[in-house]
């Protein structure tokens, strides 16, 4: 059938991102920890208990290529998956316990996870560590993204950060004090 219907959903937590890493597989992630796949292109979901002991609110989900994944959520979390999402691990080297929106890798060794508070972290050996980037901002951050290796663009609370230096630095570009 057609028909959507968050019936078809196997909780009924809300979903809060979505990526689908080929025409067939699909992972969504949302409130209470909620991790769910589709190998069907969306047809059917099986709800994971992929990750013991994960209750934080998961924001967004992005995948490097057909079998890394990364997902970010509340409280620091992060997760990394190998296998196209079958099973995730819990990244435990993050210095930060701050809400966690948006992450996004440039190739297989370089991401950037925005959050609260003005919060960039960078990883240049494929999310092994992460360092903490001055985003010279102290409001929350919603979502990153590069045009290409050298441009990147990260959007928060009223607020246009962009980088033209291979994110090494983010001039505000609106909603200056």
């Amino acid at each position: 059938s057609d028909v959507c219907s968050s019936d078809l959903l196997p909780q009924a937590n809300e979903i809060f991102s979505i990526h689908a890493i080929d025409s067939m597989k699909v992972i969504a992630v949302g409130e209470f920890g909620t991790i769910l796949r589709s190998v069907n292109g969306g047809t059917s979901w099986e709800s994971n208990s992929f990750v013991n002991g994960i209750s934080a609110r998961l924001n967004n989900v992005m995948f490097q290529n057909s079998s890394n994944g990364w997902i970010v959520g509340d409280s620091g979390t992060m997760l990394k998956t190998i296998n196209q999402g079958s099973s995730w691990a819990k990244i435990t080297s993050l210095s930060t316990k701050k809400n966690l929106h948006s992450v996004w890798f440039l190739d297989s060794d370089t991401g950037y996870i925005v959050g609260d508070s003005g919060t960039i972290l960078k990883t240049t050996n494929k999310g092994t560590s992460w360092s903490v980037l001055n985003s010279g901002v102290t409001e929350n951050l919603y979502s990153v993204t590069f045009t290409n290796p050298q441009n990147g663009i990260i959007v928060g609370n009223k607020k246009i950060l962009r980088s033209t230096n291979f994110g090494n630095s983010w001039p505000n570009q609106i909603g200056r004090a």
